[in-house]
């Protein structure tokens, strides 16, 4: 298989499950259930999810997954035997392993299992490779096999792997009450090697992606996506990722409030963007970038966005959001405008007395001095 069916297979994943925290526990799981030695065809009752009563009716009819692991080289995949496969469920209910097997000698598996507890739960299968854990996308048939149920594990590197920036989106709110605007941020990453990028185990402290944040964010949140929270550190106005980076597509989203006085903001961008994408919720704010033109608005959850777009925005480019001045800000600059003015001509006053020459004082005629 290619990887570039891997890649997306394994963002369709991400993006179809929508919590990243309980994919990074999912994992977590994984990887010790694979580490554990003797662990049997079955389910380990101290691992299995703990499935709520209360459904009516007749249960769901059991489903199966007939899948295979294999290791992507630079040019050829090749079948891996004897690799521990983990079934996953995850629902708003519980998350957790459901089973677990060693794949045969030609790479392959098969679970047969029964969907229970709430109708919202995803079901997917995961292998561990040098460390990393990998998924299928989520099974949603009463069958599963072929490509669906195929899981693609590659070789880890800490040396430099491209990534490059296949998308990216900016999001500006309107103003809340106190002029403060939440912005959203989006980056779609892709790692178009046949390795995984990981950061270096000796140190630690080179994040395997970074970008910056603006001056004056605050509440600064990863959203969204590829990316758990607990893989992310924020310093120095820098975002830093230090998950490993699989080839594939990965996206990655963080959110955050700037005040009014950080606009007009400034996004530069270190490479270059094959698509960017900025929406703007206030009629009157504008963006601009190299090769940016306003497309028909959007509407996301009743809320409308003037809606730009650009495509191959060269590398070291900046998008600019323009916003209009909200009435506070008015009042603020007059009553700024107007004391800098009384200050100034305070302070020319001031120069003028201080620098006055004193007037020599001449005796009155007919006044003798003395002295």
């Amino acid at each position: 298989m290619s990887g570039r069916l891997t890649r997306g297979r394994t963002r369709c994943l991400w993006l179809a499950l929508g919590v990243c925290g309980l994919i990074g526990s999912s994992a977590r799981s994984a990887s010790a259930q694979n580490a554990a030695p003797g662990a049997g065809q079955g389910a380990d009752p101290a691992t299995t999810a703990v499935v709520p009563r209360g459904t009516s009716g007749a249960p769901p009819a059991a489903r199966r997954v007939y899948g295979r692991v294999v290791h992507q080289g630079p040019h050829t995949a090749t079948a891996l035997a004897d690799t521990w496969v983990t079934l996953h469920r995850v629902g708003s209910d519980t998350a957790g392993p459901m089973d677990s097997l060693r794949t045969d000698a030609s790479g392959q598996f098969m679970f047969r299992y029964q969907p229970r507890g709430a109708s919202d739960a995803v079901y997917f299968v995961s292998a561990s490779y040098d460390g990393i854990a990998y998924f299928s996308q989520p099974l949603v048939q009463p069958v599963t096999r072929g490509p669906d149920a195929e899981i693609t594990v590659f070789d880890t590197t800490s040396q430099h792997v491209p990534i490059q920036i296949r998308g990216r989106h900016l999001i500006v709110s309107a103003p809340g009450a106190g002029g403060s605007r939440t912005v959203v941020e989006v980056f779609e990453l892709s790692n178009d090697s046949s390795v995984t990028l990981v950061s270096p185990a000796a140190s630690g402290d080179r994040p395997t992606w970074h970008t910056s944040i603006p001056p004056g964010a605050e509440g600064v949140r990863v959203g969204q996506g590829d990316m758990s929270a607990d893989a992310v550190t924020v310093v120095h106005s820098d975002f830093e990722i230090f998950a490993p980076i699989a080839p594939g597509l990965k996206q990655i989203s963080f959110t955050y409030t700037l005040p009014s006085s950080a606009f007009p903001l400034a996004r530069p961008s270190a490479g270059q963007v094959s698509v960017m994408e900025i929406l703007l919720e206030e009629p009157a704010a504008r963006a601009e970038a190299p090769r940016l033109r306003e497309v028909d608005p959007v509407s996301i959850q009743g809320r409308t966005f003037r809606r730009f777009i650009a495509q191959d925005v060269p590398a070291g480019s900046a998008a600019r959001v323009i916003v209009p001045v909200i009435i506070g800000d008015r009042r603020t600059l007059y009553f700024a405008l107007v004391l800098t003015a009384i200050g100034a001509a305070m302070l020319g006053a001031l120069a003028r007395a201080f620098t006055r020459r004193p007037r020599p004082v001449l005796p009155l005629a007919g006044v003798e001095s003395k002295g």
